[in-house]
C-alpha cells in the first residue's frame, strides 16, 4: 500500500479460514500491525449464530481473489510459460515453474503494479468488477437466502474459486498475444520466436507436400 491514497488507513476483508485464524498467523499479523486492519463484525453482527463476533468461515463467494481473480493470474502464467518455454532455464525473461522461487518470481512479474492500471494481471477494471460482483450480486443473494449458502456463487470443493472471465526496462507500449491477451514485455521476444518456428514448420510442410506431388 506504500505510496497509495490509503497508505495509512487501508483495511482488508477476509473470511475466517483456519489458515487465517491459527495462532501463528494471528501472531504474524500482530507483528506486522495487520490484525487491527482486518474488517471484523461490529454492533452485534452475527449475534446468535455460530459466527457471532467473528467473520464467516468459508465464504469464497465474497472473496474476489478466490472467485475469479486468481484464475486470471493462473491463466496468464500458463500463457506466458508457453510463450517462453523454449528459453534456457535461468533466463531472466523466462516464465518458469521448475522451482517455487522461479514460480513466485514469474507470478510477481505478472502482478507488478508498475504495469499500470490497464495492464498486468489482474487489471484495475477486473478488480473493481469482481469487488462489485462479490459485494453486490453475491452479497444480495446471500442476504435474500437469509444467510444460507447459495450454491453456484463460489466453489468450496477443493479449489475455492469458479472460472473467471477470462516491469523491466523503460516505458513500453502494451503488447498482446495472438488472441488479444495482455503480454508481458519479457515474453514479447519469446512469442515472436514461437510464431517464427510455427511459420517455418508450415512452410517446410508445404515444401514436403510439393515434392511428394511432383
Amino acid at each position: 500500500m506504500h505510496g497509495t491514497l490509503h497508505e495509512h488507513d487501508w483495511v482488508f476483508w477476509h473470511d475466517a479460514l483456519s489458515q487465517m485464524t491459527c495462532r501463528s498467523t494471528l501472531e504474524w499479523m500482530k507483528s506486522k500491525d495487520y490484525l487491527r486492519r482486518w474488517v471484523l463484525p461490529e454492533q452485534n453482527l452475527n449475534a446468535g449464530t455460530a459466527f457471532s463476533g467473528r467473520p464467516v468461515g468459508n465464504s469464497p463467494e465474497l472473496m474476489c481473489w478466490d472467485c475469479s481473480l486468481i484464475k486470471d493470474v493462473d491463466n496468464a502464467f500458463i500463457r506466458h510459460k508457453a510463450w517462453t518455454m523454449h528459453l534456457p532455464r535461468g533466463s531472466p525473461t523466462k516464465f518458469c515453474s521448475s522451482t517455487p522461487k522461479r514460480l513466485e518470481e514469474s507470478y510477481l512479474r505478472l502482478m507488478d503494479p508498475c504495469h499500470g492500471h490497464d495492464a498486468g494481471v489482474p487489471t484495475s477494471d477486473r478488480i473493481i468488477h469482481d469487488a462489485e460482483k462479490c459485494f453486490g450480486d453475491h452479497l444480495m443473494a446471500v442476504i435474500n437466502a437469509q444467510g444460507a449458502v447459495v450454491h453456484g456463487l463460489g466453489n468450496r470443493n477443493g479449489k475455492r474459486r469458479e472460472s473467471g472471465n477470462g516491469g523491466h526496462g523503460g516505458k513500453r507500449e502494451k503488447a498482446s498475444d495472438v488472441v488479444g491477451h495482455w503480454l508481458h514485455p519479457d515474453a514479447e521476444a519469446g512469442l515472436v520466436d514461437q510464431l517464427g518456428l510455427v511459420t517455418r514448420a508450415i512452410e517446410l510442410s508445404k515444401c514436403t507436400v510439393d515434392v511428394a506431388v511432383v
